[in-house]
C-alpha cells in the first residue's frame, strides 16, 4: 500500500490529527516558492512545445506543485518532446520512401539501383532510430529526475509530529525517571 506521507496534505485522505495537518502544511509551506513555471523563449516559439508546457503546467498546478523549482526541467523536457515528435514524423517519412521503393521495384526499376537505394534508405531509417532511442532515453530520464524530485520535497517536509508525554509520564520525565 503506497505511503501516504509521500503526497502533499491537500492529497492526503484519512484521518489525520490536527497537529499533523499543522506540522505538514507548515512544512510544504517552507518549500514554496510562491513563483510559478514559466516557458523560456524556446518554448514560446514552438508551438508543440508550448502545448507539452501548458499540458504539464496545468497538471503541476492540480497537484500544487506548479513552482519555479521545475522550470529548467520541465522547459527541457517539452522542447525535447517537440523533437521527439518531429523525428517520428521523419521516420515515417523514411518508411513511406522504402515503401515506395518497393513499389518502384515491382514496376521495373534495375536490381543494382534498388539495391543502392535501399542501402541508403535503410541506413537513414536506422540512423532515425537511433537518434529516437537516445532522445527517449533522455525524456526518460529528466522524468525521473522529475517525479524524484517531487517525491525528494515531499519527503523533506516533517510528517510526524512527536507525542507529547502528559500525566504521569510527563512528571516522571521531568523529574529524570
Amino acid at each position: 500500500m503506497p505511503d501516504p506521507r509521500a503526497k502533499p496534505l491537500g492529497m492526503v485522505e484519512g484521518h489525520r490529527t490536527k497537529a499533523e495537518k499543522k506540522k505538514r502544511a507548515e512544512g510544504e509551506a517552507k518549500l514554496r516558492t510562491g513563483i510559478r513555471l514559466q516557458k523560456i523563449p524556446e518554448v514560446k516559439n514552438d508551438p508543440v512545445a508550448s502545448a507539452h508546457f501548458n499540458r504539464l503546467k496545468r497538471i503541476f498546478h492540480d497537484v500544487e506543485m506548479d513552482e519555479a523549482f521545475y522550470e529548467n526541467g520541465i522547459n527541457r523536457y517539452c522542447l525535447m518532446m517537440a523533437e521527439h515528435q518531429r523525428m517520428m514524423a521523419e521516420r515515417e517519412k523514411s518508411a513511406g520512401a522504402l515503401a515506395e521503393l518497393e513499389k518502384a521495384r515491382a514496376d521495373g526499376m534495375s536490381a543494382d539501383v534498388y539495391f543502392a537505394m535501399r542501402v541508403k534508405l535503410e541506413d537513414a531509417l536506422a540512423e532515425k532510430d537511433k537518434t529516437i532511442a537516445k532522445l527517449r532515453d533522455q525524456l526518460l530520464l529528466i522524468e525521473r529526475e522529475n517525479l524524484m524530485t517531487v517525491q525528494g520535497k515531499l519527503r523533506a517536509v516533517p510528517k510526524r509530529v512527536e507525542k507529547q508525554l502528559t500525566g504521569i509520564a510527563a512528571y516522571k520525565a521531568k523529574m529524570g525517571g
